[in-house]
C-alpha cells in the first residue's frame, strides 16, 4: 500500500530521496575518474587505488544489514541524514589524506555512511508509490543518480590531475563532494515523518526472506551482474592509456552515464507496461531482453573497435578522432543493460510483505556491495598477473604510459560480458 501524501509533499519527498540516492553514484564516479591522480597523489599503485573501493565496499556490506534492522525501529530520514553526514566527514579526510593507509581508513568510514542510504531510501520509495508506478519511480531515482554521476565525472576527469587554486585537483573534488553530502544531510530531515511509517516489528525477517523463491532469483541475478561489472572501475584509465585525451575521456564518461540515465528511465517505464500485461513475468522479460541486447555491444567495444589494446599507440589525444563511435557504443550499452535495475527494485516490493522491505533492500545491498568490493581488485589482479599489465610511471605523460599497457581490455570484456 502506498503512503497517502499530497502531490506537493510527495514531489518534495521524491526530490530529497533522489538526491540522497545519487550520493553513492557520485562516489563511484569520482573514484573511477581519478585513478591516475590518486595513484600519483598518494604514491600507490593502480591496483591499490582499486582496493580503496574494496575497503569501502567491505565495511558497507558489513554495516548494511544493521541499517536494515535500524530502519525498522528508528526514523529512517534521521538515519539517512546521519549516514550522509558521516560520509561528508570521511570525504574531508580523504581530501586531506597523504598515504594509502589513511585513504583506506576514510574509505572504510565512508562505506559505513553509505550503508544507511540506498536500502532505506528504496524502502521509503516503495511505500510512496503504488505498484503500477514503482518502475517509473525507481527509474527516476536511478536516472537522477546517473545525471549526478555525469556531473561528478566531468568535474573529476577535468580537474583531478591539475590544481584548483593551490589545492591538488583530486583533493578539491573530494572537498566538493563533502560539501554536497553535508548539504543533503541537512535537507533530508526536513521531511520529518510524513513520508514514512515507523516499522516496529522486528523478528526473523532475514530467515523468512530466504523462503521467497523470487527474492532468491532476483538476488542471484543481481549478484552475477555485479561480478560481471568488476572491471568498470578501470574504464577511465583504460581510455586514457588507449590514447584518448582527458577532455575526450570526460566526454566518453558523459556518454556512458547518460546511457545509464536513459536505460534506467526506459527500463522502469517498459517494466511497468510489461507488468500490467504479464504480471508474473513482464519485468523479468524486460530485464533479460536488455542484457541480451547489450552483451554483443560490449564485445564490439573492447575487441573489435580500432583503438583496441593490440592496435593503440598510447599517444595522448591520438585516438580522439574515434570518440564519436566510442561514445555511441558506450551510450547504447547502458541504454540496454540497465533495464533490470528499476525492475528488480520493483520486484522486491511486490514479492515480500511491506514490513520486510527495508530488510530486503538491505540484504540485497549487502550481497552486492560485498561482491563488488572484491571484483574490482580481482580485475586488477587478472590484468597484472594473467595479461601482463604493468603500472605506468606515476609522474609521466600518457604518451610514456603506453609502455606499461598490455592487454587489460581482455579483463574488461570478460568481466562485463560474461
Amino acid at each position: 500500500m502506498a503512503v497517502e501524501l499530497s502531490f506537493r509533499r510527495k514531489a518534495w519527498a521524491t526530490f530529497a530521496l533522489a538526491t540522497s540516492f545519487a550520493l553513492e553514484t557520485l562516489d563511484d564516479a569520482a573514484f573511477t575518474a581519478m585513478y591516475l591522480a590518486l595513484s600519483a597523489g598518494l604514491n600507490i599503485s593502480l591496483a591499490a587505488v582499486g582496493s580503496l573501493s574494496m575497503w569501502r565496499g567491505i565495511f558497507q556490506a558489513l554495516t548494511t544489514p544493521l541499517a536494515g534492522i535500524a530502519g525498522s525501529i528508528v526514523n529512517r530520514m534521521h538515519l539517512i541524514a546521519a549516514g550522509t553526514a558521516l560520509s561528508a566527514a570521511m570525504y574531508i579526510g580523504l581530501g586531506a589524506a597523504t598515504t594509502g593507509i589513511q585513504a583506506i581508513v576514510f574509505c572504510a568510514g565512508n562505506g559505513i555512511g553509505l550503508a544507511f542510504l540506498l536500502p532505506i531510501i528504496q524502502s521509503v520509495v516503495s511505500e510512496l508509490y503504488i505498484p503500477s508506478q514503482r518502475g517509473k519511480a525507481f527509474g527516476c531515482m536511478l536516472t537522477t543518480a546517473a545525471v549526478g554521476g555525469v556531473a561528478c565525472s566531468i568535474l573529476a576527469v577535468t580537474y583531478s590531475r591539475g590544481k584548483v587554486g593551490h589545492i591538488q585537483g583530486w583533493r578539491a573534488v573530494f572537498f566538493a563532494l563533502a560539501g554536497v553530502y553535508a548539504g543533503v544531510s541537512l535537507l533530508v530531515p526536513l521531511l520529518g515523518q510524513a513520508a514514512l511509517r515507523q516499522l516496529r516489528e522486528m523478528g526473523a525477517c532475514f530467515g523468512a526472506l530466504f523462503r521467497v523463491r523470487t527474492f532468491l532469483a532476483v538476488l542471484a541475478a543481481n549478484s552475477v551482474w555485479v561480478i560481471c561489472n568488476g572491471g568498470v572501475g578501470f574504464m577511465v584509465v583504460y581510455f586514457q592509456l588507449l590514447g584518448f585525451s582527458n577532455g575526450t575521456c570526460a566526454a566518453l564518461v558523459v556518454c556512458w552515464r547518460m546511457g545509464i540515465a536513459v536505460g534506467n528511465s526506459v527500463g522502469g517505464a517498459l517494466g511497468d507496461v510489461a507488468a500490467a500485461r504479464l504480471p508474473n513475468s513482464g519485468r523479468v522479460l524486460v530485464s533479460q531482453t536488455g542484457l541480451l541486447l547489450a552483451t554483443p555491444l560490449c564485445i564490439i567495444l573492447f575487441r573489435v573497435m580500432p583503438a583496441s589494446a593490440a592496435r593503440t599507440h598510447g599517444m595522448a589525444g591520438g585516438q580522439d578522432h574515434l570518440a564519436p563511435q566510442y561514445g555511441a557504443l558506450l551510450f547504447a550499452i547502458n541504454a540496454f543493460s540497465l533495464w533490470h535495475c528499476p525492475n528488480n527494485s520493483s520486484l522486491y516490493a511486490e514479492v515480500v510483505p511491506r514490513q520486510m522491505r527495508t530488510s530486503v533492500y538491505a540484504l540485497d545491498k549487502a550481497f552486492n556491495v560485498a561482491l563488488y568490493a572484491v571484483s574490482g581488485p580481482l580485475a586488477a589482479l587478472l590484468a597484472t598477473r594473467a595479461f601482463g599489465f604493468v603500472d605506468p610511471p606515476r609522474l609521466s605523460s600518457t604518451s610514456i604510459m603506453r609502455r606499461a599497457f598490455s592487454k587489460p581490455s581482455k579483463v574488461l570484456v570478460k568481466s562485463i560480458s560474461n
